[in-house]
């Protein structure tokens, strides 16, 4: 595979930044086995509020008499109570965490994950409100699954390294960013629920204020990533328009020779439709070895058009020499005249 200029490795850590030292069978067992331990061990702690009845809409019906059967209700999921029936949700959901927080913790994404926590916590702040129990245990649970990610299931996930510099500003950036949008819900939750000190609207504006810093973070982040990448699309502009340039005289040049050269019968006294495919299966002297060559460099050249989002008013096989002379002139136009699109540059690939 060869590669065009100004191409860079693939940017998305998500995708490109990890892999698996392990074989993935033996990940997803540790998956299976972990959310399964999480999941008996929340069942515990949960049994023990139950039996207390401290849950939401606790009713003399559907608490549980003792333990052993809290302890059931809460594990099975299944049961006439919808108090105790979470038909295996949260545990699906711990599931896919375990697989996705060791790649973000690889590869140093530590915003997602705040900001994962944050829409868990916003979305169930109501019942939240009616047992602080209940809070406190998620709390318990999620720092719980984000230290297994770490400790236990880190180690199987290898980081395709980078400059350290960048990797050191990433991590700086990146808990930076996280810190803020955990901040952020907290507060929000204090605001909400009215258990911190002070006024509601305090708390509210101390979050709006965190997620507002964290969110700025993230951008100056990945603004300095994409300007980064500018002195590369640039040199991969210039290169295109000259490329342009060179295609366009290679053209007018073979058309004059082709004019002025003696002709065998049957051959035609132009240089038609230059694009058509059976200049190539002619047996013309030269004609389709260069005719050929030009088509191709022409049809590369098209490609890397599109890449940087500059318009191709035609190509066909019909297309005529004075045609693709003008296609090509109205694109370089407006190659000097455009604004490189980085995103398709930082996968650019031939």
């Amino acid at each position: 595979m060869s590669h065009g200029v100004g191409w860079m490795p693939p940017c998305n850590p998500l995708l490109y930044g990890w892999r698996l030292n392990v074989p993935l069978w033996e990940y997803l067992l540790y998956w299976v086995l972990l959310a399964l331990a999480i999941r008996v061990a929340h069942s515990v702690v949960r049994a023990w509020a139950t039996t207390r009845g401290d849950y939401p809409d606790e009713t003399p019906e559907n608490k549980p008499r003792n333990f052993l059967i809290g302890f059931w209700w809460c594990l099975n999921g299944f049961n006439e109570y919808k108090e105790h029936s979470d038909l295996w949700i949260p545990t699906a959901i711990g599931f896919l965490e375990l697989a996705v927080f060791p790649v973000l913790l690889s590869i140093q994404d530590y915003a997602v994950i705040g900001a994962w926590i944050g829409i868990k916590t916003a979305g169930s702040w109501m019942g939240y409100s009616r047992s602080r129990t209940s809070f406190n245990r998620f709390l318990l649970f999620t720092a719980i699954t984000v230290l297994v990610a770490c400790a236990l299931l880190l180690p199987f996930v290898d980081r395709i390294k980078i400059r350290l510099g960048e990797n050191m500003r990433r991590v700086v950036t990146g808990s930076v960013a996280a810190i803020s949008t955990i901040g952020s819900v907290v507060a929000l939750v204090y605001g909400l629920l009215g258990y911190g000190p002070g006024p509601r609207w305090l708390w509210l504006l101390i979050a709006y204020a965190a997620l507002a810093f964290g969110s700025v973070v993230s951008w100056l982040e990945e603004r300095s990533r994409v300007k980064k990448f500018e002195p590369f699309a640039s040199a991969f502009k210039a290169s295109v328009n000259q490329r342009c340039d060179r295609i366009m005289l290679d053209w007018r040049k073979l058309a004059t020779d082709f004019e002025n050269a003696a002709k065998e019968p049957g051959e035609p006294h132009n240089l038609a439709d230059p694009l058509h495919p059976h200049w190539v299966s002619s047996s013309w002297r030269v004609w389709p070895y260069r005719v050929g060559l030009l088509q191709g460099s022409t049809l590369d050249l098209y490609g890397d058009l599109t890449r940087l989002s500059i318009p191709i008013s035609i190509y066909n096989v019909r297309t005529t020499l004075d045609e693709l002379l003008d296609a090509l002139s109205k694109a370089r136009e407006e190659l000097k005249k455009s604004v490189t699109h980085w995103p398709s540059l930082l996968s650019f690939s031939l």
